[in-house]
């Protein structure tokens, strides 16, 4: 064995020495390589094999020298058991060898794993090595090249210039005789160039040669790392000669095992059958000894009579022996001694033949009983293994089917769990959006802020430049009617600061709800984000935060129009700068109507925060009452669960107590049969042995008295030496008898005793066993009639939820058509406001118009009334008229920048209502989106209830085919 692994070794070596050469040689083919792969497993398998003839030949070493087996073969009873024994020694050969082999490999598997240790460590330093070679090879290459170009263009340079300097003979003849001074120095600058292009050329020859001495070292280092790559190529087969090797170890361990397991099974069997068989025959050697001892004392008195009688005999034939010795030279007989030989050796010769016929008898039966006593053993294994795996079958189709009941629910459950994540995901999106106008609404109150701001700079300016016009006038003070004009326009200025002032006052108390609302949404938010978080928790009620959400949104919507409506009147109130005593009274009307409107619309405000709030308490208590709901349902299912493993349990008990039953009638049955089969055996064998004793003796006994009367003489020496190994042969073949006979029944009595001692404590835990059962099913009636409570209890709370839930149905039928005739009153109140406006600017600007033509004609009047009054004095006075006029003319200039400012402002408030018309009609859309969104909302919060009411409904049948199932489980326990 020890040359074997050794030939392995060198193999192997020669094997990395081959690859060692091939390194730098081409890659062989796929042919080449395979052919190797078969020859190194031929190899191998012929070690393997002389591995196996070397542990053979031991076997063969061993098994002549066991002594065990030797006297085995020299019994022929035990003949038959020799060839077990060659089986252990072979089994026990190839153990050894198996574990030899594996220590060898391990051995070898740690030089391996040395090898690739280092191997690894090689390689990450030529990896290493490698990567410097490489940088420094393109580093190379891209010197190579920039040398390349540059040689190039040396080599055309000197393309250009020898032409010039190749033939001299040439040159001399092309040169002039008179030489000049310039072509001197031309000559001498010339012969510098081509001095110093062959020192250029000198260089690039060196250089050429040290770079084709680098491009030398770098092929031999290229060479080197395609043989440390074939060295690589080489560590990967051998790591994967190394997993094949341990593959190898692993199935010869596994087969190690197998072999151990079974040779564990088989010695455990033969255990068994030869302790079953000893309890057996020593029980039966038992019972012959109780029987037949008077008969054995009756075997041995005769014994003693005989030994005297022999011994009597003995005198005789010492007392003839002399006579014989006196006659025998008288007396010569051979031929009668020759035919009394002839015929003792007949007699002994038919003795031995029926002793060898009834022991090869005794041999066939005590077999025959092995051989059912092992085919019964086989059958209980089997029977039992059946037994263990029906149950085993049984339990896995019981859990896969209540795994195939559960995975619908359980692909509901996902489905849901999907629905509500993409609500939240909607969630967040309308939060966002929410958030969004939110900003938009402040951006615009901010503008809103500005214009009013801007509105009022350019009042002060207004009340600055009428300022100034009083201090010009008040400087001239000729004029009345204009005193009176400006009297007139100072009136209608003081009621519109007056007016200014209200609205001011107006607006900050707009401010001040603004901010309220500001606060109020604020903290909605926090309650959506709250919102957020429950739903998270809870994930069951996202249709009813959704609703109120909505309502909020709703709310804020009104909030909204009423504010733009504000601004709208704030703005109409500030555009209108000239003449507001006859509109006042109306605007005043309008005004209180706005205010009684705003009132009541925060009085709607306030009803529906209230509802909003009663609806987030009915909220939360349908919450609670969902979560209470569902930690029940837990409950139920949990003990359900219980009940049906208790009751698996159970009925798993009763069905291996009545298996075991079944089994030991089966045992006692059987052992009973064998018993009477036993007795029947032996009571035969023991007639046949006495009857064969008798007939045997008496025959002896007459023919040594007829030989002792006729040739006593002759047969002296033979027939002592005949009777000493009768007599010694039947004492011990009965003394082996008696010993096996005992034992037998010793070990047979023993293991009944034993059995009946296990079958009491069996019945005793059976006993006990049906008490506990019987407790049992007393506590599981009582749980029985409590899930029948519960089921009752919960019929009630599904009753009231339907009930709730219409009720939240009609409350949000209610709020819809709240809601729908809010929205009918916003805009027809936005219509009303529309049309007023619209023929408030009509009535302004005719007013406007009437009023000026009336001053400017009552003032032309007047002016025509003071001209006749004295051509002298308007001779004298002339250049003051003059003056006047031009007064008059600068106030209508005046007066017409500011109609053509009001002008501009009204066209300015048109284009604002334009663009609020715009902004109302995207309210109203969003407005009808988010109706469909509560349309939506409400249908899935619908389709939610259904599921729910539908699992319940569902829960509940299998809650009564569980008791169902456990009713019958009590009455067959009852039945048992």
């Amino acid at each position: 064995m020890d040359l074997s692994f050794n030939a392995k070794k060198r193999l192997e070596l020669k094997d990395l020495e081959s690859h060692k050469t091939k390194t730098g040689a081409i890659k062989l083919s796929n042919l080449s390589e395979y052919e190797e792969k078969l020859n190194y497993l031929k190899e191998t398998y012929e070690q393997r094999i002389e591995s196996i003839t070397a542990f053979a030949y031991k076997f063969y070493e061993i098994a002549q020298t066991d002594e065990a087996l030797l006297t085995m073969q020299g019994n022929k009873v035990s003949e038959k058991y020799a060839n077990h024994r060659l089986r252990e020694l072979f089994e026990e050969t190839m153990l050894k060898e198996s574990e030899f082999t594996i220590n060898q490999l391990q051995k070898e598997l740690a030089s391996q794993k040395a090898l690739v240790s280092k191997l690894e460590i090689e390689k990450s330093s030529l990896e290493i090595s490698m990567k410097k070679a490489e940088d420094i090879s393109k580093k190379q290459e891209q010197y190579t090249k920039f040398m390349e170009r540059e040689n190039l263009k040396s080599k055309d340079k000197n393309f250009y210039l020898k032409p010039d300097f190749s033939d001299p003979a040439i040159g001399k003849n092309n040169e002039p005789i008179n030489k000049s001074p310039l072509h001197t120095n031309f000559e001498s600058s010339q012969q510098e160039q081509i001095e110093y292009q062959n020192f250029l050329l000198e260089k690039e020859r060196n250089y050429n040669k040290t770079l084709e001495n680098e491009i030398k070292n770098l092929k031999s280092f290229t060479h080197n790392t395609k043989t440390q790559e074939n060295i690589h190529e080489l560590y990967h087969k051998s790591k994967q000669e190394i997993s094949h090797l341990n593959a190898k170890i692993q199935e010869l361990e596994q087969s190690y095992n197998t072999l151990q397991k079974k040779s564990k099974n088989y010695q455990n069997q033969l255990k068994t059958i030869l302790s079953a068989d000893q309890k057996s025959t020593n029980e039966a050697l038992n019972l012959l000894k109780e029987k037949y001892k008077t008969r054995s004392k009756m075997f041995k008195k005769k014994i003693i009579e005989q030994k005297q009688i022999i011994e009597t005999l003995d005198q005789e034939v010492k007392n003839q022996k002399q006579i014989i010795d006196d006659n025998r030279k008288i007396y010569n007989n051979p031929e009668s001694l020759n035919k009394i030989k002839a015929e003792y050796e007949s007699k002994c010769n038919d003795i031995q033949k029926k002793y060898q016929i009834q022991i090869l008898s005794l041999q066939n039966q005590y077999q025959k009983l092995l051989e059912e006593r092992v085919e019964d053993i086989q059958k209980d294994a089997f029977q039992g293994r059946m037994i263990g795996r029906d149950i085993e079958i049984r339990g896995m189709l019981e859990e896969r089917a209540k795994d195939y009941v559960t995975r619908a629910e359980y692909e509901d459950l996902n489905k849901e769990k999907e629905k509500i994540m993409r609500n939240c995901e909607k969630f967040a999106s309308q939060t966002e959006d929410f958030e969004k106008k939110f900003n938009k609404i402040v951006e615009e109150r901010a503008i809103v802020e500005s214009i009013l701001e801007k509105e009022r700079i350019r009042v002060r300016e207004l009340l600055m430049e009428n300022e100034e016009i009083k201090k010009h006038l008040r400087n001239e003070g000729k004029n009345q009617v204009a005193i009176g004009f400006i009297a007139d326009y100072k009136e209608i200025l003081t009621q519109k600061d007056q007016d200014i002032e209200e609205l001011n006052k107006k607006i900050i108390d707009f401010q001040m709800k603004m901010t309220s609302l500001g606060m109020d949404l604020q903290s909605e938010k926090a309650k959506t984000a709250l919102l957020n978080s429950k739903f998270q928790e809870t994930k069951t009620q996202l249709d009813v935060v959704v609703s109120s959400k909505n309502d909020i949104e709703n709310h804020l919507i009104i909030c909204r129009s009423q504010l733009e409506k504000i601004k709208i009147k704030s703005e109409n109130m500030e555009s209108l700068d000239d003449d507001w005593k006859n509109q006042l009274g109306q605007m005043e009307k309008k005004f209180s109507q706005a205010m009684n409107d705003n009132s009541e619309s925060q009085r709607k405000l306030k009803e529906l925060k209230n509802i909003a709030k009663n609806k987030d308490n009915e909220i939360s208590q349908l919450k609670y009452k969902i979560i209470e709901y569902d930690k029940e349902i837990t409950n139920e299912r949990i003990t359900s669960n219980e009940l049906i493993k208790k009751i698996d349990s159970l009925n798993k008990r009763n069905y291996l107590k009545y298996e075991i039953l079944s089994k030991l009638k089966n045992e006692t049955n059987e052992l009973k049969s064998k018993l009477k089969k036993i007795k029947t055996f032996i009571i035969e064998i023991i007639q046949e042995i006495k009857k064969d004793n008798s007939s045997a003796i008496q025959d002896l006994l007459f023919r040594f008295l007829d030989s002792n009367n006729n040739m006593r003489k002759q047969m002296e020496i033979r027939y002592q030496a005949i009777n000493d190994e009768i007599n010694d042969g039947w004492i011990k073949k009965i003394q082996n008898f008696e010993e096996n006979t005992s034992k037998n029944t010793n070990l047979t009595s023993l293991h009944y005793q034993e059995k009946l001692q296990n079958q009491d404590i069996i019945i005793n835990e059976m006993k006990n066993y049906l008490q506990f059962a019987k407790k049992q099913q007393k506590s599981i009636s009582e749980e029985l009639e409590k899930y029948k409570k519960k089921i009752i209890e919960l019929h009630e709370k599904i009753a009231n939820s339907e009930k709730e839930k219409k009720l939240l149905e009609n409350s949000l039928k209610k709020n819809s058509e709240s809601f729908d005739s809010l929205q009918a009153e916003i805009k027809k109140e936005i219509t009303k406001l529309q049309c007023n406006h619209q023929v408030s600017l009509e009535k302004l600007k005719r007013e406007l118009e009437n009023k000026h033509n009336n001053e400017m004609k009552e003032f032309l009047e007047k002016y025509r009334n003071k001209s006749p009054q004295g051509d002298s004095r308007n001779k004298g006075k002339g250049k003051k008229s003059d003056k006047n006029t031009d007064d008059g003319f600068l106030i209508k200039k005046k007066h017409k920048e500011l109609l053509d400012k009001a002008n501009n402002d009204l066209q300015k408030e048109k284009e604002k209502n334009m663009m609020m018309r715009e902004k109302l009609r995207r309210i109203e859309e969003e407005i009808v989106g988010l109706k469909d969104e509560h349309v939506k909302t409400t249908s899935e919060f619908e389709e939610r209830v259904n599921f729910l009411d539908k699992h319940s409904k569902m829960e509940i049948e299998v809650l009564q085919s569980q008791l169902l199932h456990a009713k019958t489980a009590c009455e067959i326990m009852n039945i048992y």
